[in-house]
């Protein structure tokens, strides 16, 4: 099965590209969900977007994969998510959301998510603390920048 995805190219451009691993759809029906995780800001993970981890076991109680949350845009005011499945093939959940930020971003997203695959699970099953999840991706970003 193949779906489009909207993305936002660098020129501001929306183009649309196809993302045969959709396997699912998932929209937050409540902003209050997101209460129930870890506000990341760019300068902790050194994407450009803000990101919003599970640090409880969210996605067992709202009975749904494990997912983490990017602002969709630039902008601290904005109210709208996108849901990436955190897996070893992170996708994004909702094939209908206009996406406003860049492709390379989403890209970054990706990678974050597939470098940080057994911390981000960690977290979300408590099995790491919110200090030793933040310390621990600060020490991988001081590695890779060595």
């Amino acid at each position: 099965m193949s779906n489009k995805v909207h993305l936002i190219n660098e020129a501001g451009h929306r183009i649309e590209v196809e993302d045969s691993n959709l396997e699912e759809t998932y929209q937050l029906n409540s902003i209050e969900e997101l209460m129930e995780y870890m506000w990341l800001r760019p300068k902790i993970t050194h994407l450009n977007v803000d990101i919003f981890v599970d640090d409880g076991l969210s996605y067992i109680r709202n009975k749904h994969k494990l997912l983490l949350f990017v602002r969709n845009g630039y902008d601290k005011n904005i109210n709208e998510f996108i849901p990436f499945l955190v897996s070893t093939k992170p996708i994004i959940l909702n094939n209908i959301i206009n996406l406003q930020i860049s492709s390379d971003d989403i890209l970054s997203v990706k990678n974050f998510i597939i470098s940080n695959l057994e911390i981000l699970q960690s977290l979300a099953n408590k099995n790491i603390s919110q200090q030793s999840f933040v310390q621990s991706i600060c020490n991988k970003h001081e590695k890779e920048n060595k």
